[in-house]
């Protein structure tokens, strides 16, 4: 249970009767890896819809020629000249944000560098997904062995974990156990 399933639960309730998910039942890793691992074809037809969707959108809009102002905007900014002078003045006024004192005021300075790393990291999103798609495209080509590889590592790497991690919480158990045994023996005794 998390602090927001209150307020998040009555949203939910009516998604897990529309989808027949139990609420109740936990998803653990093998029958996660089996809805998103066997079954990539609905994930797979997304990020395949979104990879071609941006170059062809680039590709339409790169058939009209800009505007001459636009143009001759960005001849401006290819200008050495111009450059040179945009880092000068980018270095010479560095930002200086007067430090946070209160717990509120370093909240929100920590929220807007978050903000400003989302702002920062947004325009590289779609370059990253058609490189994924490309190499995605690559590997099929490649034939389906170097996936199946790849996909039993993963399942092989899952399985040790578990296995392991069983193992220590057995162990973490019964450990606590003769612990609790031993501590209820010698407060027996006088």
């Amino acid at each position: 249970m998390t602090p927001l399933d209150p307020l998040l639960r009555p949203v939910d309730r009516p998604i897990y009767r529309l989808c027949g998910v139990d609420p109740r039942a936990e998803m653990d890793w093998k029958v996660y890896t089996f809805d998103r691992g066997a079954c990539p074809f609905p994930d797979f037809l997304l990020f395949y819809q979104l990879g071609l969707a941006a170059p062809l959108a680039a590709q339409e809009a790169g058939t009209t020629p800009p505007p001459p102002k636009v143009q001759q905007l960005i001849e401006l900014l290819d200008d050495p000249e111009v450059r040179q002078w945009i880092t000068t003045k980018q270095t010479a006024s560095p930002r200086t944000a007067a430090p946070p004192t209160g717990v509120a005021s370093r909240w929100f300075a920590h929220i807007g560098r978050h903000l400003d790393g989302l702002r920062a990291a947004t325009p590289r999103m779609v370059p990253e997904w058609v490189a994924a798609r490309d190499r995605v495209l690559a590997e099929m080509n490649q034939g389906t062995m170097p996936i199946l590889r790849n996909f039993g590592i993963v399942l092989l790497v899952g399985y040790s974990a578990e296995i392991l991690l069983r193992f220590l919480l057995r162990q973490s158990a019964s450990r606590s156990a003769a612990r609790a045994r031993h501590g209820l023996n010698s407060r027996a005794l006088p």
